[in-house]
């Protein structure tokens, strides 16, 4: 297991001792010792009191874990709804951002004709059969057109 796993773990379970223990009773034992099982023993956190939670010193992991924690055995039937459709809107907008950075469209309008010339000048010294330039874009181009069909039929 991930050592940042293992971090989260400990910082969750050092976080939890300040918790009611109304809330930690809602955590299956079956978790809680899982958490306790796993942690990273040498692991040090100071929980601050005088700050929010949200203000505490957590790795990323912690956070995302308390957070599902929260949904899964704290929150509200409301409460867990509005987070539902939070992580669908992240998860959108996540997939969106994907989309456009590997986009084949936006990669092949990126290669300018510098790089074109790398890739002729790669070609040409690692093919025993040597092409040109315009043949290499043909199929560059053509490559473009077959992963556009692709794209489409999905």
């Amino acid at each position: 297991m991930k050592n940042e796993f293992k971090i989260a773990f400990a910082e969750i379970n050092e976080l939890l001792k300040y918790f009611p223990q109304k809330y930690i009773d809602r955590i299956p034992k079956k978790l809680r010792d899982f958490l306790k099982e796993n942690e990273y023993v040498g692991h040090k956190i100071e929980i601050d009191l005088t700050k929010k939670l949200e203000e505490q010193n957590l790795s990323s992991e912690t956070k995302t874990l308390l957070t599902l924690i929260y949904r899964d055995y704290w929150a509200t039937e409301t409460r867990k709804r509005e987070l539902d459709k939070i992580f669908l809107e992240n998860d959108e907008n996540y997939e969106k951002e994907l989309k456009l950075k590997f986009d084949p469209d936006k990669i092949f309008e990126k290669n300018n004709e510098k790089d074109k010339d790398i890739l002729v000048e790669y070609a040409k010294k690692n093919n025993k059969n040597k092409i040109g330039k315009e043949q290499f874009i043909t199929i560059i181009e053509s490559l473009k057109v077959k992963l556009i069909k692709q794209k489409d039929k999905k």
